[in-house]
């Protein structure tokens, strides 16, 4: 039997040779190791970039979350002093009726206590 041997260029030492290795697959008219096999490196390529854009696509999706959620957070901060002003005015309101009034008094001092950092 005639062993075949790889016929894939690869970079030695200062050149580029042939590979040299017992072949056992044929592609082309050519022979090859597994290594070097055409089909075999497209197949691990694939495979490779496959794992690389689903590693991408996961680090996309992290920072569309995180960035949706910085941008929900800065859209409520935004809200604060329109909400802190409606709170004050509500405790400032006047013919509310007195259950609901008392009730809405306490709740508006304790909010905006709470808001401005204080202890209700």
């Amino acid at each position: 039997m005639n062993a075949h041997k790889c016929e894939a260029d690869v970079w030695g030492t200062h050149r580029y040779t042939k590979c040299g290795k017992t072949a056992a697959h044929e592609h082309e008219g050519k022979w090859y190791c597994k290594t070097h096999h055409p089909p075999t490196v497209k197949a691990k390529r694939e495979a490779r970039n496959a794992r690389w854009k689903a590693e991408s696509d996961d680090k996309d999706s992290a920072r569309a979350t995180t960035h949706a959620a910085l941008a929900e957070q800065k859209r409520r901060a935004d809200c604060y002093p329109d909400l802190l002003a409606a709170l004050i005015g509500l405790e400032r309101a006047a013919g509310i009726a007195v259950m609901y009034a008392d009730l809405g008094r306490i709740a508006a001092r304790a909010a905006i206590a709470k808001a401005e950092g204080e202890t209700p």
